[in-house]
């Protein structure tokens, strides 16, 4: 992208999308729905900037879910080692840079909690890896879920 179309985009971020809808864990059982609202709600808004912000969010998100079935499927012991695959593309990094923050901003606390760890660690994430751990954290099929129902 030329420094005269990243120069426009910033300033549209700047007044369409200034922050990403929030999204707060509630109880266990609720999580699944808020994780979905959050999503059309995050589609929305990326939709209100224009191109590319959407295209970029869809790419995320679909390198986010199929890591997610990735590590639904894969055996408790294994699952920690499970991530997106790709990295993000070039076309598509300095647009994560801006909005990585804004996306961060939304997590919950445990996400961000993970996210900084990592970062200490020289392991910085993209945005498609931090909406893995949201998914982690809210959709059903979780190590914690399976925990909670191993002690009913």
């Amino acid at each position: 992208m030329s420094h005269q179309v990243l120069a426009t985009l910033i300033k549209t971020i700047q007044i369409y999308l200034k922050d990403f809808p929030k999204l707060a864990l509630g109880d266990a059982a609720s999580r699944p729905a808020q994780l979905g609202n959050w999503k059309v709600q995050v589609n929305l808004a990326a939709t209100s900037v224009g191109p590319p912000i959407p295209d970029w969010w869809q790419w995320c998100w679909s390198q986010a879910e199929e890591a997610y079935q990735r590590y639904l499927g894969a055996a408790i012991r294994h699952r920690e080692s499970i991530r997106p695959l790709d990295s993000m593309p070039g076309v598509w990094e300095q647009i994560d840079a801006w909005m990585r923050p804004k996306l961060l901003e939304t997590c919950p606390p445990t996400v961000k909690e993970w996210v900084h760890q990592r970062a200490k660690q020289q392991q910085v994430d993209n945005s498609h890896v931090i909406l893995f751990y949201v998914m982690k954290t809210c959709a059903p099929g979780g190590a914690e879920e399976k925990l909670s129902l191993i002690h009913i």
